[in-house]
């Protein structure tokens, strides 16, 4: 098995906002279809920005953490 070094600081930001979204689309029982219109972003552009949470605007995260109603303690983690 190949060894894997540490993630990058990008890479570790990544996954906690993929992580948050995760979780609050469960807790809260949305879709993704339901995130998607709800927050007036488009499918493929969720998922393009996803992959490289850089590219989200503040606006978008904004809109995606209003609808999953994330709690700003959790916000000020990211």
């Amino acid at each position: 098995m190949p060894r894997v070094g540490p993630l990058s600081h990008a890479e570790t930001q990544n996954r906690e906002i993929e992580g948050v979204i995760l979780k609050y689309l469960n807790i809260r029982g949305i879709t993704r279809t339901q995130l998607f219109k709800q927050a007036g972003i488009k499918r493929g552009t969720y998922y393009l920005r996803l992959n490289d949470t850089d590219d989200f605007k503040v606006g978008e995260l904004k809109n995606i953490y209003r609808v999953l109603n994330v709690p700003k303690e959790e916000r000020l983690q990211l």
